[in-house]
């Protein structure tokens, strides 16, 4: 058992440890998982930290909008998004 300091390092050497621990673990993926639903936004989770998640998120959310974005456009070029209304604000 560790103290719950260790996974709120002041430093980088601190979340390095921090890693190393988390890398061994067996609910790694879920403890990730976790912090990026709930937004935990301080820390080292699922092996990650607080930087890494956010960036994570970011890559996520972009990825997100570029598929949308691809679902559309292919739903114009095959005629589907026929139904779709322009509408001029």
């Amino acid at each position: 058992m560790y103290p719950p300091a260790t996974f709120f390092p002041s430093d980088g050497v601190g979340v390095d440890k921090a890693r190393r621990i988390c890398a061994g673990c067996p609910v790694l993926d879920e403890c990730r998982e976790h912090a990026l639903e709930h937004r935990i936004e301080h820390g080292v989770w699922g092996g990650c930290s607080e930087r890494e998640r956010r960036r994570k998120e970011e890559q996520e959310a972009s990825a997100a909008g570029e598929s949308d974005e691809e679902s559309a456009e292919e739903e114009e070029a095959s005629g589907r998004g026929d139904h779709l209304i322009d509408v001029e604000v």
